[in-house]
């Protein structure tokens, strides 16, 4: 035990930096969000499964620590609600505005990166309409710097079939506007349900495309004040006053 924690210090020491990143993860229920936040995390701290039915009722924030050389991560995590969720009465609107009350309420000041997560390349119309509804509430000259597009579901998807993927989400008149905003960029993942991601088909690509999205993360070094990217409603303004006041 004294060895470990002598070597643990000692590591600690050797550090040059701890940085920290805020990632926002946002999309449709059903998208595979909260599984795309356990893989950033490498733990199982949000509940998922694949379902047309939200899993996720409330925002929440988890946090974990990814040491690179000799540089330490902190990442803070926050997986949001799912929108069109058939058993949630709430409406988009309700749900967005629930989830920048809980940036507010728990004192989260800067974003370093948001990622919009939607299902293997099906641009339905919910996921225009929910990608509306979140925007909406964002200040889009500033929301891209720091956007992504994450592809879920492409664990039988090979490179050259993402590739092409990637092209025809960029191309096509239904997805190119959405596309041209992620200044971040498109990356397509396959995180299979948990049980079968051990085996070994699955294994190194699991590690691969988990590895790409922290790398992303942690390039991702610019942060935005929360307030330079949130809008508010006249109702929201007048609220948050009065309880300032």
């Amino acid at each position: 035990i004294i060895i470990a924690s002598t070597s643990a210090v000692y590591r600690m020491a050797c550090m040059t930096s701890v940085q920290r990143r805020n990632i926002v993860v946002l999309g449709k229920t059903g998208s595979g969000k909260s599984t795309v936040a356990n893989r950033i995390l490498g733990k199982e701290v949000f509940k998922a499964k694949r379902s047309l039915d939200s899993v996720t009722k409330e925002p929440r924030q988890e946090e974990a620590e990814l040491i690179v050389g000799d540089v330490q991560y902190k990442f803070n995590l926050i997986d949001t609600v799912g929108l069109f969720a058939p058993s949630d009465s709430r409406t988009n609107e309700e749900i967005v505005r629930e989830a920048k009350t809980f940036f507010r309420s728990h004192n989260i000041k800067e974003l370093n990166i948001i990622l919009f997560v939607f299902k293997d390349g099906r641009f339905t119309d919910e996921e225009k309409r929910a990608f509306d509804d979140i925007i909406r509430h964002f200040k889009k000259n500033e929301i891209w710097n720091i956007s992504a597009l994450v592809v879920t579901c492409c664990e039988n998807v090979d490179e050259q079939e993402r590739k092409a993927m990637k092209e025809d989400l960029e191309k096509n008149t239904r997805t190119k506007g959405f596309c041209e905003v992620m200044h971040k960029g498109i990356f397509p993942v396959g995180f299979p349900p948990l049980q079968i991601q051990s085996q070994a088909i699955y294994a190194n690509l699991v590690e691969r495309d988990t590895e790409t999205l922290r790398e992303l993360i942690r390039r991702s070094d610019r942060q935005l004040l929360r307030d330079d990217i949130l809008t508010d409603s006249v109702w929201e303004y007048l609220q948050r006053k009065c309880n300032i006041l």
